[in-house]
């Protein structure tokens, strides 16, 4: 019954190891820790070897679709351009992810073991210190990825206390049985990102903000000149002027001084005259730049995430991952074409600007844009604004001297998270998402742990 057990509940495959170990094994003291000791290395081996080849998989296959489209094709079997340490970069950033998963795992695994020994029993402590323990491999990542990896594991800890505290009948939010309210946490945590790309972009992370600087219509020149003119700061005119002269199609100059009260639409897209037609262009545009970058994240998930089913029915997951990429191309080119829309229906019924309408500009956006997703997919699109946006918040704040700073405060929050997910994986399934459930199903196989019972058995 117990072998049944495990098949219909993976989750919890890693506990019942350690519980029936700690029942029947006779072994204690030195031989009992070296055999700890065996199958944490194991662990560690699995999950650095399985971290490596994703990390390496993931770049060889982006150097295949970057020949592509380059027209490359036959430089593609070429093993000399293909895997060149020139043009394939890989070997340190797949080091680092092998030894932060396999450091993870295996040190999670000795840990609660450890503890499953020597404590007689596999409640939710051990998993709690076992999770906390193993956050410290966070350290292995790059210092700038830091941040970032330990703000998305809080958020996912959040949604995991949020929904075990409402299985429980502890806590009811208003909003969660709403339909929407995934766009609404996509939107508030939008709103602020777009607020920072206007106002604040030291506050996002320097790849995320060219990112969105790419995407978006605002040439670099013009929205300096909109945070300096927000903020009391006279601006530099002859860039902008530059600008226009540039792209406008109608060659003339708009009049500018250097203390303007607000920065208008015949600067802002000088190469459309009509405010709407420039909206629909700047979701063209956007559609244009961002279906290679979604096609080819689809292909990546199509081919490796879900590998059998491709082998199985390849032409229907070709066909159901082109359906994704346009759906997700046309929710992304939609955001900065309301979001233009918005600016430029506040500049044609007023004459004064506001710091804040970047805010309810993106609110707009965001949360009108995201309706075109997938219902599946809205709330890990949510999940992963929501780090970004408490980051920027963090740091305006703590720029003004509101709030102060935490020595190693991003390791001491992902250990924290960490505590809380592996609890919540072992002891409640039901209140982590399944996203995070599979990817830790996979460094921590089933299988694997079913045949380390049986024998113990």
């Amino acid at each position: 019954s117990r072998v049944k057990f495990l098949l219909d509940e993976p989750c919890a495959t890693m506990s019942v190891l350690r519980r029936t170990s700690s029942e029947s094994s006779e072994k204690t003291g030195k031989a009992g820790v070296i055999a700890d000791l065996e199958a944490s290395w194991k662990q560690f081996l699995r999950g650095f070897s399985l971290a490596f080849a994703c990390r390496s998989s993931l770049s060889v296959l982006l150097r295949v679709l970057q020949l592509a489209r380059g027209g490359k094709l036959r430089e593609i079997f070429s093993i000399d351009n293909l895997f060149s340490e020139k043009t394939l970069v890989v070997r340190v950033d797949a080091v680092r992810l092998g030894l932060f998963v396999g450091q993870f795992s295996g040190c999670y695994e000795l840990v609660t073991r450890l503890l499953a020994r020597y404590r007689g029993t596999t409640d939710g402590k051990n998993a709690l210190v076992g999770g906390f323990l193993s956050g410290f491999s966070l350290l292995y990542l790059k210092a700038e990825d830091r941040r970032t990896v330990s703000l998305y594991a809080m958020a996912r800890v959040a949604q995991c206390l949020y929904n075990l505290l409402k299985n429980r009948g502890y806590w009811h939010f208003w909003g969660s049985d709403w339909n929407h309210g995934d766009a609404l946490l996509f939107a508030a945590s939008s709103a602020q990102v777009m607020y920072a790309y206007v106002m604040r972009p030291t506050s996002l992370p320097a790849s995320y903000y060219k990112f969105i600087q790419r995407t978006g219509p605002i040439a670099e020149e013009v929205l300096e000149a909109v945070r300096t003119q927000n903020r009391g700061i006279p601006i530099a005119i002859e860039p902008v002027l530059n600008y226009v002269k540039k792209y406008s199609v109608t060659g003339c100059i708009p009049e500018l001084t250097s203390t303007p009260t607000i920065i208008g639409c015949d600067i802002l897209h000088p190469m459309e005259t009509h405010c709407t037609k420039n909206s629909l262009r700047v979701l063209i545009d956007a559609f244009r730049k961002i279906l290679p970058v979604y096609g080819s994240l689809t292909l990546i998930s199509v081919v490796i995430v879900g590998f059998m089913r491709f082998i199985k029915d390849p032409v229907k997951s070709l066909i159901h991952g082109a359906k994704d990429t346009l759906r997700s191309s046309l929710f992304l080119a939609t955001f900065p074409g309301v979001y233009q829309a918005v600016i430029c229906a506040q500049r044609n019924m007023t004459t004064t600007d506001h710091r804040f309408l970047y805010w309810i500009a993106g609110f707009i956006a965001a949360g009108s844009s995201i309706l075109i997703e997938k219902k599946s997919r809205r709330s890990e699109l949510a999940l992963y604004a929501l780090p970004r946006a408490l980051d920027s918040l963090y740091t305006v704040l703590y720029d003004r001297r509101w709030l102060g700073a935490f020595p190693q405060g991003e390791l001491v929050l992902f250990s924290l998270a960490c505590s809380g997910i592996m609890y919540c994986y072992e002891h409640e399934p039901t209140a982590i998402s399944s996203v995070i459930r599979w990817v830790i199903a996979k460094v921590f196989p089933p299988q694997v742990v079913k045949e380390e019972v049986e024998e113990n058995k």
